[in-house]
């Protein structure tokens, strides 16, 4: 489900957005979620808040520190570059991930 309202997003390339998204997304499948939504929403001053939620196991206490690090990563498949690119592009657009 993605859901919007109002026009926000200026200053973001649709693309870069895309990227995001998308990483998010896996990063969900890949945890087991078998469900993602999406929902993207204005905030104040052209800022707009999206949240990406999913029914996936969650993150354990000792790896939350260490999800946006570079090459870190709780499965043998993955090159833990994803959440880590997810972050260097919201920040560059003035935001933050958490």
């Amino acid at each position: 489900m993605v859901e919007a309202e109002g026009p926000i997003l200026g200053r973001v390339r649709k693309d870069e957005l895309k990227e995001v998204l998308i990483n998010l997304v896996e990063n969900a499948r890949d945890a087991g979620a078998s469900e993602v939504s999406i929902r993207i929403r204005p905030g104040l001053r052209g800022r707009a808040f999206v949240h990406v939620c999913d029914d996936g196991c969650g993150i354990s206490a000792d790896h939350v520190s260490r999800i946006f690090e570079p090459h870190f990563s709780t499965t043998t498949s993955g090159t833990g570059l994803g959440l880590a690119i997810c972050k260097r592009l919201v920040e560059s657009w003035g935001g933050r991930i958490t």
